[in-house]
């Protein structure tokens, strides 16, 4: 068992072993021989979440994996619809939408399921997924913690095949101490070796640590370009400056320096002595200034893992050519953060829903991530149609009804007949007098 900095403890109740390496100071030591990177801590992660770049990086991503949101399905048509509506009654999506920024500027974030109870023995003992934790409407909410407010409690690090190893039981809230299954856990970036683990308060690696190098170089190479800017012509003012290297009086000389400086523009004239004076200009070319910056921006971008439409909302060089496949990457990698940061939270929390109205849990009711990528109007076309005539086809072949396919037709989101009702079919009209009877 170890504390909150990995050190272990001398007593050992559980039969753990011991462990006597203070993990953060090994890291600091190692990680600086060999050049790796070290953990900036919360206070740099805060101070970070105030930087543009670093903003626009972390928010678009987070309101990328909720921007859609999920659709609920169950047989019970009664039930999905109630636990659709206590998703919008406890505010679910938005909660979601700012623990997944808040895990990108620290690491991870948890969510304290709010029971109504206080009392600290309740709060120690595991929250159990029971009609009887939750009778139904007893749920008070759920409340985002800040990671720095947060310290791991006890946890087994000798036992590699224990279910708590390198995993609290209990948390700290500033000296509260609570079951971990009493949080939601969202966790990004999540070290692979248990070494690293205590380091980052048993949270993942930061989004704006592993961008911070390129921060750092974008920034470097922004300013020097603006200082470029600034300063790309130099004026050159030749004269005689023989008696002033030997102590003269350069009173005169500073003053006309001074004026041509405060005064110069394109439509100035500057008089000179014709033979012991000349002006001469020096422009240092620009070229390629302009390209090297947005190659930096386009890093961070990278760092992030967004295209740089996606990042800043501008079309880089070549836009024309991989725009269509860079989109269509990004969404698979905000779908696969869907699945990886929000998808645990986000069962734990529908079965408590689930409890909080009925009282029960029904395993028939199941969620889906809704598509990233919108169809445009003709897409939409184009696969409805296929969708018909394939319908056409079976039922001519006899492999499905009418009906079947009228109910196909209204479970598809993607039909403009989406929820209409398959009992509900429509009467087909007499033929006019005088036509021909089927």
């Amino acid at each position: 068992l170890v504390d909150a900095r990995g050190r272990a403890y001398d007593a050992d109740p559980h039969g753990c072993g011991t462990q006597c390496a203070d993990v953060n100071a090994f890291l600091e030591q190692t990680g600086t021989m060999v050049g790796a990177p070290s953990p900036i801590g919360y206070a740099s992660c805060a101070n970070l979440s105030q930087d543009a770049m670093m903003r626009a990086g972390v928010e678009t991503l987070a309101a990328e994996m909720t921007r859609e949101w999920i659709d609920i399905t169950c047989p019970d048509n009664d039930r999905q619809k109630a636990v659709v509506q206590e998703l919008a009654k406890f505010k679910i999506r938005r909660l979601f939408r700012k623990a997944g920024s808040t895990t990108g500027y620290f690491g991870s974030c948890r969510v304290f399921i709010d029971t109504g109870t206080r009392d600290p023995d309740v709060l120690k003992a595991p929250l159990v997924l029971s009609p009887k934790t939750f009778a139904p409407g007893s749920l008070r909410g759920f409340v985002p913690v800040d990671p720095s407010l947060m310290f791991p409690g006890m946890y087994n690090a000798s036992d590699p095949v224990s279910p708590w190893f390198y995993k609290p039981m209990t948390w700290f809230a500033l000296g509260r101490e609570i079951h971990a299954s009493r949080f939601l856990h969202f966790v990004q970036n999540e070290p692979d070796s248990v070494l690293l683990k205590p380091v980052y308060n048993f949270g993942g690696i930061p989004q704006v640590q592993i961008a911070l190098d390129y921060l750092v170089h974008f920034t470097g190479t922004r300013e020097a370009a603006a200082r470029l800017l600034k300063k790309f012509s130099l004026t050159v003012f030749k004269s005689n400056l023989q008696g002033i290297l030997y102590g003269d009086d350069d009173s005169d000389v500073v003053r006309r320096v001074r004026y041509f400086a405060r005064n110069r523009d394109n439509d100035g004239i500057e008089l000179i002595d014709k033979e012991d004076e000349d002006i001469i200009q020096i422009n240092t070319p620009l070229a390629g200034a302009t390209d090297i910056v947005r190659q930096a921006l386009e890093m961070m971008a990278a760092a992030f893992r967004e295209p740089v439409t996606k990042y800043i909302g501008i079309s880089p060089g070549g836009m024309n050519a991989t725009g269509e496949s860079d989109m269509i990457n990004w969404y698979d990698y905000a779908a696969g953060q869907q699945i990886s940061v929000l998808d645990p939270p986000l069962e734990t929390t529908i079965k408590i829903l689930e409890l909080n109205r009925f009282g029960s849990v029904d395993p028939a009711l199941g969620y889906s991530w809704r598509p990233l990528k919108k169809l445009t109007e003709a897409e939409r076309a184009t696969i409805n149609n296929a969708k018909a005539d394939r319908d056409t086809k079976l039922i001519a072949a006899g492999v499905v009804s009418p009906e079947e396919s009228r109910e196909r037709v209204s479970k598809d989101a993607l039909s403009d007949y989406f929820g209409v009702d398959p009992e509900d079919v429509p009467v087909r009209p007499e033929p006019a007098f005088g036509g021909m009877m089927s």
